[in-house]
């Protein structure tokens, strides 16, 4: 079932019509997050000031999920959280959440195959990617885990200045399956 339904691999470098043709293709990520953000550092504290933070770009986008029976020819938008596309700043950081997970079809093939006499709606985990830029303006690179930055599946690629800087691969589909609707991303 797995098989057919990875994304394909992306470049090691984006050029800006290359990262427009992924994310006008949603067959082609399951989440496309863009986050760029400027703000001032308080030199006494070395804090960063949330009264400063300007946001230059940001997307938080849900992907399609490859039909896995159909060998990915078909696809299915997923879905986000109520909290996907949220941001702000803390002292060390600016951030930016993308978090979603697959559409009903993904939720009543993940109920039927794993977790028979569920509600596929709360049998389904979220998955998340919490983009953050330090006092540096460096992105912070991804944690994985359930109580991390970064859920334990699928495979995140994080890009800093257009090149390939980070890839978090996912962990095995059981330890996705072992999670529920519960599993969401907490501060």
């Amino acid at each position: 079932m797995y098989k057919n339904s990875a994304d394909p691999p992306p470049p090691q470098s984006l050029t800006d019509s290359e990262r427009d043709r992924i994310h006008s293709k949603k067959s082609l990520y399951r989440g496309f997050s863009r986050f760029q953000a400027y703000y001032e550092v308080d030199p006494a504290f070395n804090n960063a000031l949330a009264s400063t933070l300007g946001v230059l770009k940001h997307d938080g986008d849900v992907g399609a999920t490859p039909d896995f029976c159909l060998g990915g020819y078909l696809a299915q938008e997923g879905e986000a959280n109520i909290r996907n596309k949220t941001g702000g700043i803390r002292p060390d950081y600016a951030w930016w959440l993308n978090e979603f997970r697959v559409g009903t079809l993904g939720q009543n093939a993940n109920a039927y195959l794993n977790k028979r006499g569920q509600d596929p709606y709360t049998a389904m985990p979220w998955v998340w990617a919490l983009i953050q830029l330090d006092k540096s303006g460096k992105v912070v690179p991804l944690i994985q885990g359930t109580q991390g930055t970064a859920q334990i599946f699928p495979t995140y690629w994080v890009y800093s200045f257009d090149v390939l800087t980070q890839t978090v691969s996912q962990l095995g589909i059981q330890s996705l399956i072992a999670l529920d609707g519960t599993s969401s991303y907490h501060e």
